[in-house]
């Protein structure tokens, strides 16, 4: 896991860890920030944390390293070789449930709050994984236009998939990396077809498996006609035909792939 910059220097006690890249961070930043501004109620309190905020910013603009420009960020990719990820993927039934056969890629997903699939991980903390993950990345994100998707195979229960497969997130047309946008973060300037839904496994339904699948679309832009979904819709998302969907689009077999297992667990609110 790559290494992390903790804020409390600047916020203090309420501080939330930020991710090392600076140009995330800085927007990281600006969501500690906000949040933290609810907590001051003197005027004084608020205008120190401006300062230090102020501060903390215009710092980081002298030592920013030159990996910032680069065209692919190493701390974005989850290293496995061709074998390890068809192991992974047979081990946890991804092969045959959901592909045939295995991609020879990865692609790296983590969340704001610090969770990452990591082929078969358990993430425990639910609330860390209600939105959509901030930074996704593959190397071939650079080249070419992509299509992501998450999807969940074992709807209601892995003992009852009748729902299966259920599309958790669908999102098109991401352009390929210039200088104007971080790969990481590519995603986000995509068409999103499907917003993402957080996964909501029953309980007593034990481990569920959720599967991120990445589709080249090389240089050319599809026009989906499915319609979109809001995060409130529900049964549009049930019984999602990927071999269709891909035949459709003409987008072939998927180039990465990751994936990550959860359960029920009690609210932290309860």
């Amino acid at each position: 896991m790559r290494s992390r910059l903790y804020c409390s220097a600047v916020f203090g006690s309420r501080a939330e860890y930020c991710p090392r890249k600076q140009v995330q961070l800085i927007t990281t930043m600006d969501r500690c920030f906000v949040k933290n501004m609810h907590d001051f109620s003197s005027t004084f309190q608020a205008s120190l944390l401006w300062i230090n905020w102020f501060n903390f910013v215009m710092s980081m603009s002298t030592t920013m390293d030159s990996d910032i420009l680069s065209p692919f960020d190493s701390d974005y990719e989850i290293k496995r070789t061709p074998k390890e990820i068809k192991d992974a993927l047979i081990k946890h039934k991804i092969i045959p449930d959901v592909l045939d056969k295995a991609p020879n890629e990865t692609i790296y997903v983590e969340w704001i709050d610090g969770p990452c699939a990591e082929f078969g991980n358990e993430i425990i903390a639910l609330h860390e994984i209600e939105n959509q993950p901030l930074w996704v990345n593959n190397k071939n994100f650079l080249k070419r236009l992509n299509t992501i998707m998450m999807i969940g195979p074992d709807e209601p229960s892995p003992q009852n998939r009748s729902s299966s497969f259920f599309l958790y997130w669908l999102v098109t047309n991401i352009p390929p990396h210039d200088y104007d946008n971080v790969p990481a973060t590519a995603h986000a300037m995509g068409e999103k077809l499907v917003e993402y839904r957080e996964p909501m496994p029953p309980r007593g339904t034990g481990l569920h498996r959720y599967v991120f699948l990445a589709f080249s679309q090389g240089n050319r832009t599809i026009n989906v006609t499915m319609p979109k979904l809001e995060h409130c819709n529900v049964t549009q998302r049930l019984n999602f035909n990927l071999k269709k969907f891909v035949k459709r689009y003409d987008l072939g077999e998927p180039f990465a792939v990751n994936f990550f297992l959860t359960q029920w667990h009690r609210p932290i609110y309860l």
